[in-house]
């Protein structure tokens, strides 16, 4: 069981570095705006299934700057988890 966790923590690890290296789209709040107006549900599930892994690897690695104090704190170790 230990085993399975460890593996799934690397390869969880792997997907978050394979992601952080593509650069998130830029969006003005204009064009989100326009977009959730006009786009079809095909659309907005292309886009958003490419975009939500490459933004959350950022969030993910982001989280690893921190400051130590900020790191200890259970709000973010939740997140982390």
């Amino acid at each position: 069981m230990a085993a399975q966790i460890r593996q799934r923590s690397v390869e969880i690890v792997k997907c978050i570095n394979r992601y952080s290296q593509y650069t998130p789209s830029s969006l003005s709040i204009k064009q989100l705006l326009d977009f959730g107006r006009q786009a079809s549900i095909n659309n907005s599930y292309k886009f958003l299934s490419s975009e939500l892994p490459i933004r959350l690897a950022h969030i993910m690695k982001e989280l690893g700057h921190l400051p130590v104090g900020l790191l200890d704190m259970p709000s973010v170790q939740r997140v982390d988890d």
